[in-house]
């Protein structure tokens, strides 16, 4: 009877359902995890592997789109920024940075910016510096790996800082900025960062921790390395600060995202919709970008071509931007000048100046960007000089105007103010080539005349500026010198007619025009269609007429025609004009206020531009005469 019932207490264990090999047998697996039962497996989609190297394809992808912005894209305009800056080991000689609120940190940050001396090599470290803000931005936020694209959301902001703050980012500005902020961003990621992972490292397990000390170890070695390498080799404490604070920032990161290494990563098609969806990102910012600061890229751009002697390149440059600026224009002369073209493409460009807002201590100094690289273009060094010293008295040295201040010394044969000026450029890092290039010619003034450019900027050089002060002459000083004084060369001859064109003033330009016979000069098209233009609107234009018969019976139905297709127009203002109760002028038209003028010269260029945009009669009527244009400089100037 007892075995009978000991048969039936294991035949009902057997069978309970928490027999563990019923369990198995219903899972359909033996102890090995094997499938025994594949009948019993449901069908399911299949599943996308996943690959844990995929998931630095987002990072790799951002990386490279941030050096092409910070080296292609907007490389020129960081150029120009290192070149309005200016650093060195001498303390004295920073003064002027270090007494400042946050001195220290603009001398560090403008070490860091000398970098931007080859714009390729300063990208990588800035889009490395961004990329790891989008790294931290990640790990703080603790985003799905899917997500990740989105933490380039803050190296895109800090990226349209620099555009949005036009060309303030270096003019009378502290020019560290383009370096400081990625930094003092990133370093305040890593403190939010540190604390996150002091508060998450009790809950880690156990292999965590110990990777975590491990990636610790190995970094504080390396830091030790780095150390020891960068005092040896870098020049200076600054220097040396600089790179040690470089090294703990990125060994931080490398700590505190190490600790948390993702388990699990990201599909293929994920990894490739991230990678597409960032490069269409890309392109639309460059395209953003180069709407919004298609002048300051051109101008840094010109500026850089300027230094290389690329006159070719200034000139597509010129008349490839959409609204060119008084820079652009300034820089396209001396391209022009350069390459003999002064006088048969000068107009080509439109003169339509844009509005540029600076900083409300330089208001309407958009002449300081280029009117010391035009003085010394066309030949009148003092003024170059002075112009370059001012601004470095109201903004500080940098090294553009103290290259400019050196090859004026070097024209003018001042050996030890040359020789003072290449000591000082010699603190900063990477003009090794402009001192070799220039400082043979200090005592070796025949150079000069085996130089190409300053060979002609020598024949430019007279001495009527040593004659006269630059107060005694319009505003900005290339032009008021060209139309202030008699030309005692071609050269200066072409100059002048040149400055007279621009500048409007027919009446003078009528009274030395007939110098192209006299010297045997060709007269260029925009020289008789200046004449055309007085001959058919100024009192006088039969006397001049008869003085040049020939123009006059092949231009003069010209401007006619011109001022034909432009007579819808003005016959509307004077309408305007009239019905606004607007008194008439001594010659019984309509006076015009601004708001009406702006508006019908507007149109005007609209409707005449694509015929007659090169012409002088196109700039004469419609170019350079809008009254909200960028103010002329203090003063009687030339706008």
């Amino acid at each position: 009877m007892s075995q009978h019932k000991t048969r039936q207490k294991n035949d009902r264990q057997k069978h309970s359902p928490t027999n563990p090999a019923l369990k198995t047998a219903a899972s359909g697996k033996s102890k090995s995890g094997r499938n025994n039962n594949s009948s019993l497996k449901a069908p399911s989609a299949r599943v996308p592997k996943k690959t844990y190297a995929l998931n630095w394809l987002v990072y790799a992808i951002g990386f490279i789109l941030l050096w092409i912005f910070t080296s292609i894209v907007y490389g020129d305009v960081f150029w120009r920024t290192e070149q309005s800056s200016y650093v060195s080991d001498n303390a004295v000689q920073m003064k002027f940075v270090t007494d400042l609120g946050l001195g220290w940190l603009y001398y560090s940050g403008r070490w860091v910016l000398t970098l931007f001396k080859y714009p390729s090599i300063g990208g990588l470290l800035l889009s490395a510096i961004l990329t790891a803000t989008a790294w931290m931005l990640n790990y703080i936020l603790r985003l799905p790996m899917k997500w990740w694209p989105c933490g380039f959301v803050l190296p895109i902001l800090i990226c349209a800082y620099y555009p949005l703050r036009s060309f303030n980012l270096y003019f009378r500005s502290e020019p560290s900025w383009v370096f400081l902020l990625p930094i003092i961003v990133l370093t305040a990621e890593v403190v939010v960062a540190t604390i996150m992972s002091i508060l998450r490292f009790r809950s880690l397990s156990a292999s965590a921790k110990k990777r975590t000390f491990f990636t610790a170890a190995v970094c504080f070695i390396l830091a030790a390395a780095a150390s020891v390498t960068a005092y040896s080799l870098l020049p200076s404490n600054a220097a040396r600060g600089i790179m040690l604070f470089v090294i703990v920032l990125a060994l931080a990161i490398i700590i505190i995202v190490g600790s948390s290494r993702p388990k699990e990563g990201i599909s293929m098609g994920t990894a490739l919709i991230s990678g597409v969806s960032m490069i269409a990102v890309g392109i639309c910012c460059y395209i953003l970008t180069n709407d919004v600061a298609n002048n300051e890229i051109k101008t840094a751009r010109m500026t850089r071509m300027l230094e290389n002697r690329d006159w070719d390149g200034m000139i597509e440059e010129a008349l490839s931007a959409k609204q060119p600026t008084r820079s652009i224009a300034g820089y396209y002369a001396i391209a022009l000048e350069e390459t003999g073209q002064i006088l048969t493409r000068l107009f080509e460009l439109p003169f339509e100046y844009p509005d540029i807002e600076f900083d409300a201590d330089s208001k309407n100094e958009e002449y300081g960007l280029f009117t010391a690289d035009c003085n010394f273009a066309a030949g009148i060094t003092n003024p170059a000089y002075h112009y370059a010293f001012e601004q470095t008295v109201m903004g500080g040295q940098t090294l553009h105007h103290l290259k400019l201040m050196a090859l004026c010394a070097i024209m003018n044969h001042e050996k030890e103010l040359a020789e003072k000026y290449m000591t000082i450029i010699s603190k900063n890092p990477f003009e090794d080539d402009f001192i070799a290039q220039y400082s043979p010619m200090i005592n070796n003034p025949k150079l000069i005349d085996q130089d190409e450019r300053l060979a002609r900027i020598k024949k430019l050089q007279t001495t009527v500026m040593n004659r006269a002060f630059e107060q005694n002459f319009q505003k900005p000083t290339f032009i008021g010198y060209s139309i202030g004084h008699l030309p005692t060369s071609a050269e200066e001859y072409l100059n002048t007619i040149a400055s007279l064109l621009y500048s409007k003033d027919l009446q003078r330009f009528i009274s030395i025009a007939a110098g192209f016979e006299q010297n045997n000069i060709p007269m260029p098209e925009c020289v008789k269609q200046a004449i055309a233009v007085y001959i058919v609107s100024k009192p006088d234009g039969q006397n001049v007429a008869q003085q040049f018969p020939d123009i006059a019976n092949n231009y003069r139905g010209i401007a006619i025609n011109f001022l034909t297709q432009a007579q819808p127009i003005i016959k509307r203002q004077q309408e305007e004009s009239r019905a606004k109760g607007f008194k008439k002028d001594a010659n019984g038209k309509y006076l015009v206020d601004d708001e009406t003028k702006v508006k019908n010269n507007k149109e005007m260029r609209d409707a005449l531009k694509g015929t007659w945009l090169g012409t002088y009669y196109y700039y004469y009527f419609c170019e350079n005469n809008n009254p909200n244009q960028v103010q002329k400089p203090k003063g009687d100037g030339v706008n």
